[in-house]
């Protein structure tokens, strides 16, 4: 799992220290649940291997491997897994596994990025109105422009272009998150099979035309890393003007649009002796 560390927000020359926000929080502890429960079905099926092969010669040819175990809900969706059968597949079952937690992965930070895109605007006075709760007609525009946007590292480049956002950091890995929205639409639709366009698109890793995309652990965890890692770039994008916490404006924000607006010197009122 990810671990959750303060946020530090930068207004103007200010360094605010905040925890991150929920959504962010949500998007580390999903996909720690989904690597955590990767592991532990690697495992099973280790454990499945280990004990066929150790009774190898013990074991009825047509005794499904289910029926060894104490497994009712299993009962009658597995049958036929003898153990020549698990014996074969099983390295199809620990390529499934691990290949198809792109699309998990893919599908968090697309959700986190929503629920960011949300919170940026609600922070924002020239987008959202606190008074009706409702988005300006410029929030609306960044809203509508940037959900209408194909890809995710696209999404982030509309934003950026449309909030003068800077991204530099968050182009530094942006490869790898194109690379997961790239190997999520192979999956889901097109079985997993490489075509020339994914192929020539991948940067991070490399699968020739005609091949089905087949992920080992080491892969899949070096993928996501950088994922993160943009979704804690932008959650220091949240910076809200009102700290609900002490019902009033943040201090540092005050003194940070005191530096960048300082009052004007009114003029003296006494007259120089002539």
């Amino acid at each position: 799992s990810q671990p959750i560390h303060p946020i530090q927000h930068v207004v103007g020359r200010t360094l605010i220290t905040m925890p991150p926000s929920s959504h962010l929080k949500a998007f580390k502890a999903i996909w720690g649940e989904a690597c955590h429960g990767m592991w532990v079905e690697l495992l099973c099926i280790a454990m499945a291997e280990s004990h066929v092969i150790s009774n190898y010669a013990g074991i009825p040819a047509d005794t499904s491997i289910n029926d060894m175990f104490h497994t009712p809900d299993l009962k009658g969706r597995i049958n036929g897994l003898t153990k020549e059968v698990l014996l074969e597949r099983s390295p199809g079952y620990r390529h499934a596994i691990v290949t198809y937690r792109i699309i998990i992965l893919s599908a968090c930070f697309e959700a986190y990025f929503i629920n960011f895109l949300e919170d940026y605007i609600s922070c924002g006075r020239k987008l959202f109105d606190p008074d009706t709760g409702q988005r300006t007609a410029e929030g609306n525009k960044l809203y509508g422009e940037v959900r209408k946007t194909r890809g995710l590292v696209e999404r982030v480049r509309v934003f950026a272009q449309l909030t003068g956002s800077k991204i530099k950091r968050i182009e530094e890995n942006a490869g790898y998150l194109a690379d997961v929205y790239s190997m999520r639409n192979v999956l889901a639709h097109q079985s997993g099979i490489v075509d020339q366009t994914a192929s020539e698109s991948l940067k991070h890793v490399s699968f020739p035309v005609g091949e089905r995309i087949i992920l080992r652990p080491n892969e899949l965890i070096d993928l996501a890393a950088p994922d993160i890692k943009i979704a804690e770039i932008l959650d220091t994008k949240i910076v809200s003007e009102y700290d609900p916490t002490i019902g009033a404006t943040r201090p540092e924000v005050m003194a940070e649009n005191r530096r960048r607006n300082p009052p004007k010197a009114r003029p003296s009122r006494r007259q120089t002796a002539p």
